[in-house]
């Protein structure tokens, strides 16, 4: 009885293991991140374009080619992303990041330029972004 009791014990924790490995896979959370960081930078005029994440939630997670918009035209671009999100603030339904890598990002602000029609010269508009 103390054997059997025992390997249904070892049994139950590598599945509880497995389910674990199985459940935080990012591309199981991809639509829900996405649609938890759009929700959040769409307050700002900003929306995110993403490729599929790849890694695991437990150890981090990547994804390359990461374009952030704005409605004005601005774009921000990362080649590539490294992040640790913390699980339990997922699973309530909000991203906290841990660690956070940016590499080589990319920013193409867009300028609003306005002609004085007396001088003929071109005045830069005020822009001013920020991402939080």
């Amino acid at each position: 009885m103390r054997k059997n009791n025992q390997q249904l014990f070892i049994f139950l924790i590598i599945t509880f293991f497995i389910l674990l490995i199985y459940l935080f896979r990012p591309n199981l959370w991809q639509d829900r991140i996405e649609k938890y960081l759009n929700s959040q930078l769409s307050n700002a005029g900003w929306s995110l374009n993403n490729s599929v994440f790849s890694g695991h939630l437990f150890t981090g997670i990547s994804s390359k080619d990461i374009t952030l918009n704005n409605i004005d035209g601005t774009s921000v671009i990362f080649p590539s992303i490294n992040a640790r999100i913390k699980i339990i603030p997922l699973i309530m339904g909000k991203i906290k990041l841990n660690e956070l890598a940016v590499s080589n990002a990319i920013i193409k602000p867009s300028f609003n330029f306005q002609s004085d029609t007396k001088n003929e010269i071109l005045i830069l508009t005020q822009a001013k972004y920020r991402l939080t």
